[in-house]
């Protein structure tokens, strides 16, 4: 914190004003927020979760065929 101060030149209390502007932000202005600086065909998804249980449903989601790292895990115990 103390370096983020000095680097950028902010105020000591700059952790107070970042929480009014959280506190302060609305469903409309977050979602024109993510669609000015989000674009999900460039976002990568990360899932960390058990293939056997969870795989079916992360293909239902449409995001493409998930790619798993270590389908070792698949096999039955």
């Amino acid at each position: 914190m103390l370096e983020n101060i000095s680097a950028y030149g902010w105020k000591y209390d700059y952790v107070k004003d970042r929480e009014r502007i959280v506190n302060e932000m609305t469903v409309d202005r977050i979602k024109e927020l993510s669609d000015k600086y989000l674009d999900e065909t460039k976002m990568i998804w990360l899932v960390v979760s058990n293939a056997k249980t969870r795989l079916d449903r992360m293909k239902d989601l449409g995001f493409g065929e998930p790619i798993l790292i270590n389908d070792t895990k698949m096999k039955e115990d």
